[in-house]
């Protein structure tokens, strides 16, 4: 036991009111903002429009039956917003994300920025407060890379939609 309490002391703790327990979500994310620099010197910023999550209430249906169940629109100023794990290094994680969220792999013009950490409210899971490690990064696409329509990442239950927004 030592200088430690034990269990049964937090227990009783709580029991008696004195004290409560609070549950920490603790996430490390990439955060990534794409720019693209037009040969006339306007810049421009990338942003996600929406998600579209698709359902079916058909067995065996095929991509074309799927319906729009819901739209979601999250505020956000970054493009791309993923989560990794503590053993991915935040620029493999961040290239992946590019990758998978917006197509373009191999050489990205990726810039280290920060990294924060801030408290964000319960909204996945209620109740339950989350902490985020962020390292946040500048992609600056080029002209080849560049896509004036922007981009859409399909996935198998939902679509992400991503477009451009002069600067």
């Amino acid at each position: 036991r030592g200088v430690a309490r034990t269990l049964q002391d937090l227990t009783d703790e709580i029991l008696a009111g004195e004290a409560t327990l609070a549950l920490l979500r603790e996430c490390n994310v990439v955060r990534v903002d794409v720019r693209h620099i037009d040969d006339e010197g306007r810049e421009y910023k990338l942003r996600e429009d929406h998600q579209d999550f698709f359902y079916t209430r058909q067995p065996f249906a095929t991509r074309s039956d799927w319906r729009v169940e819901r739209t979601r629109r999250r505020p956000t100023n970054w493009a791309i917003w993923e989560k990794h794990p503590v053993s991915e290094a935040p620029l493999d994680a961040a290239k992946r994300a590019v990758c998978e969220e917006l197509g373009l792999c191999g050489d990205l013009n990726l810039r280290a920025e920060d990294v924060t950490e801030e408290m964000e409210p319960p909204m996945d899971y209620p109740g339950v407060s989350t902490r985020l490690r962020a390292s946040n990064f500048t992609l600056l696409l080029s002209k080849a890379q560049y896509d004036p329509s922007g981009y859409v990442e399909p996935a198998d239950d939902k679509r992400t939609v991503f477009v451009w927004d002069k600067a």
